[in-house]
């Protein structure tokens, strides 16, 4: 997708990694004034900014920042936490990558935007304001009225005393990781506010439901003890005992994405005798008769 005007001199660049866009993850960033507002995802691809200002450190936002080559700016506390990036649980590392460090320069200031300290969303959380054309740059700081998901740092009450102060700046126009809020030229359904993510149609699902395939190698001979102890896992519909580098496929359906961390590092990793394991993530089911087919072969 290119950069696309939204208005006052802004342009926009939707950024999402392929898993990204089927569950419905991706983020925009702007483009003002020779400035890059937020650099994407780590395995988003590639773009040529001038410089960048980073309103948080989470990796959908800064992953980006290490393969940039360019002045990145953010505040203190983002410039610690990106040059030292914390473990990040399963599902973020599958959906968005994992970032590398990077070096941010601190600073309240560049160009026409100040650094504004906006905490809630993550305590390092600032917004990018521009005053004299009002225009402001929320990042997450708004995610929707049915926002669901509170990544570790989040604070309530911080982010709706930010969200207070920001709207007492009036500004002109009001630029969210998920497009423009207000003020700014509408970019169609992906940035509609309070909409929810869309989901994989025609995908392997029972509803809403998400399918995963987790592959489980045990140590020693625990095949059999540890299959039947994933097969009580809530989140697990059936357990194969296989041929192949892998013992064990556990197949798991889930209701998000978000619950892949709990199914494969709280549940199966947790168990005693589990030395490896991989997972994959299904796209598309196809017609029922023919997985049928598939797993009749070497039966009768």
């Amino acid at each position: 997708m290119p950069w696309r005007p939204v208005g006052h001199g802004v342009e926009a660049l939707y950024l999402a990694t392929p898993l990204g866009r089927r569950v419905g993850y991706g983020v925009y960033v702007y483009r003002y004034r020779g400035l890059l507002v937020d650099t994407g995802p780590p395995k988003a691809r590639p773009f040529a900014p001038e410089a960048a200002l980073l309103t948080h450190a989470h990796e959908d936002h800064a992953g980006g920042a290490s393969r940039l080559g360019l002045p990145v700016y953010g505040s203190a506390l983002t410039a610690a936490l990106v040059a030292a990036p914390k473990p990040l649980r399963l599902y973020r590392r599958l959906v968005w990558g994992s970032p590398r460090p990077a070096q941010v320069e601190a600073a309240e200031r560049v160009g026409p935007l100040h650094l504004l300290p906006t905490p809630g969303h993550a305590p390092d959380h600032v917004a990018l304001y521009d005053p004299e054309a009002g225009l402001f740059f929320g990042g997450d700081l708004f995610l929707g009225v049915r926002a669901s998901l509170a990544t570790p740092g989040f604070d309530l009450q911080a982010l709706l005393q930010s969200l207070r102060r920001a709207l007492a700046l009036k500004p002109r126009a009001f630029y969210c990781a998920g497009g423009p809020l207000w003020g700014g030229k509408p970019l169609g359904p992906p940035l509609r506010r309070g909409d929810e993510p869309p989901r994989l149609r025609g995908g392997p699902y029972d509803g809403a439901m998400i399918t995963a395939f987790v592959l489980i190698r045990p140590r020693g001979n625990r095949v059999q003890a540890l299959g039947e102890a994933i097969a009580e896992l809530p989140q697990v519909a059936e357990v194969y005992s296989v041929t192949g580098p892998y013992d064990l496929v556990a197949l798991v359906r889930l209701k998000d994405v978000e619950e892949l961390d709990d199914v494969v590092t709280q549940g199966i990793l947790s168990l005693e005798g589990v030395e490896r394991t991989e997972t994959l993530l299904a796209f598309r089911a196809y017609p029922r008769r023919l997985l049928d087919q598939g797993f009749a072969l070497g039966q009768g």
